[in-house]
């Protein structure tokens, strides 16, 4: 496994590790549904809410660096595109009047701050969740469903963010595979993604057929006996401390999504 810890779990005895998988679900969904739907200021509370529980979970930047530059990167193109999309008022710098409206980078400053307080609200989620606690929260949560379908759910859910660092692993070895045997040096970008797709596919297709023949040697079921949870004092206080912020936010601002 590589040393990366974007969506990758990483143990560890933090409150928030300890703290309960189901409201830790709870949390995630209502901090999208306030990031989505508020103005900047509900936002930004979200987003340094999710910071902080970062911080107390142990979650090291270093480690993070290449996947948060990419998404810094997406987040500056989404800020750019606005601007352009909406020219009026122009910005001036200096005398010199840029082709981009203030009011369009304003626009794509916010969507951008949603979209990197979602992933590091998930990356929060998949790093401090064990998916097996996870998959026992789902099925609790699910519990009025039959069991076949709560149990199904739970079961693609603990799955998907099992193999969700596996293939980001697959991926990179097999990007450096090709880098190694000279894929820098070929000029076409469809060449390029032909040459790292179908190792990726492969290598995705083959894990899936082993997964899938050990699940059925090992007697699978979708009712297994699940993790012992229970909601204790401590995941009272860290629940309040999750959503106290956003949700004054919200109430002081009158949530008006901007």
């Amino acid at each position: 496994m590589r040393e990366l810890e974007f969506l990758h779990y990483k143990p560890g005895v933090s409150i928030w590790h300890r703290h309960d998988p189901r409201l830790k679900l709870l949390e995630l969904a209502a901090w999208s549904i306030l990031a989505l739907a508020g103005n900047g200021t509900v936002t930004a509370a979200v987003g340094i809410t999710v910071l902080g529980f970062h911080a107390a979970a142990g979650t090291s930047p270093k480690r993070m660096r290449r996947p948060l530059l990419f998404w810094a990167v997406m987040a500056a193109a989404i800020i750019v595109s606005a601007g352009f999309a909406e020219p009026a008022p122009p910005l001036i710098i200096g005398g010199i009047q840029f082709p981009i409206g203030i009011t369009g980078l304003l626009t794509g400053t916010l969507r951008a701050g949603r979209l990197l307080v979602i992933l590091l609200a998930g990356q929060l989620l998949a790093s401090s969740t064990d998916p097996a606690d996870l998959a026992g929260a789902v099925r609790k949560i699910l519990s009025f469903l039959p069991k076949k379908w709560s149990g199904a759910v739970a079961s693609a859910l603990m799955l998907t963010i099992s193999f969700l660092p596996l293939i980001m692993d697959e991926t990179a070895t097999i990007r450096d595979a090709a880098l190694s045997r000279g894929l820098q040096n070929r000029k076409s970008i469809f060449r390029r993604a032909a040459v790292l797709a179908l190792p990726m596919a492969e290598s995705a297709l083959k894990r899936s057929d082993l997964t899938a023949e050990a699940l059925l040697s090992r007697c699978f079921t979708e009712d297994p006996t699940g993790p012992n949870l229970s909601v204790r004092a401590g995941d009272r206080l860290l629940f309040l401390a999750a959503m106290g912020p956003p949700a004054a936010a919200a109430l002081f601002t009158g949530f008006t999504a901007g």
